[in-house]
């Protein structure tokens, strides 16, 4: 799985060399071969690095995972995107430098992944997952207006999609408690919200 993220982003990296930007098109096509939850798991990633400090960007690929959620759930996890969002551009210098400061780590990471629990190896435990990340995902709007605090939920998404995709039941621990915090600090995320609005 290490190979598998890593080559993503050498991937995602050699596109961005000599541009100003990758198109979200672009980036989900890149990453689309990996699988669903390769796909959420590094939407999820780049709202935890320096790309989440981008302006919406937050709130905009958090509406994007919801939506994959949903179709996941529904037992379609072809991914689809709307035509007015193929052309949203992200930095090439944000992600190059994004991808310089995960890469590393995630070789690191790769180390402690492997399947545990036996009860992440039942399909129907997806609904689980899926529902999890839908309401982290749903926090990452409001909490975004508190900054970096997005990050939180983030990396909750990270760790159940990655739970999921390697039968990692220690990660999906992670996520859920991740998830229950996220959804306990959205009385501050609305405080922000309130005052910023005022």
């Amino acid at each position: 799985m290490a190979h598998s993220i890593t080559d993503v982003l050498d991937k995602v990296k050699h596109k961005v060399d000599d541009q100003d930007h990758i198109t979200f098109d672009e980036f989900v096509k890149i990453i689309n071969s990996y699988g669903y939850d390769i796909i959420v798991f590094a939407i999820a990633l780049f709202i935890t690095l320096p790309t989440g400090a981008i302006p919406g960007f937050p709130a905009f690929f958090s509406l994007i995972i919801i939506a994959f959620s949903i179709r996941k759930l529904m037992g379609n996890s072809k991914i689809w995107i709307p035509n007015f969002l193929k052309e949203k551009k992200i930095s090439a210098e944000k992600v190059q430098k994004s991808v310089n400061i995960i890469e590393p780590k995630l070789k690191k990471f790769n180390d402690y992944i492997k399947p545990r629990f036996n009860i992440l190896g039942d399909e129907s435990f997806n609904y689980v997952v899926q529902i999890l990340i839908i309401l982290c995902a749903a926090t990452i709007p409001v909490l975004g207006f508190i900054p970096m605090l997005a990050a939180i939920p983030s990396i909750g998404i990270c760790c159940l999609a990655i739970s999921h995709f390697r039968k990692d039941g220690v990660l999906f621990l992670i996520g859920f408690i991740v998830t229950v915090i996220s959804v306990s600090t959205i009385p501050w995320g609305i405080t922000a919200v309130t005052k910023f609005f005022s």
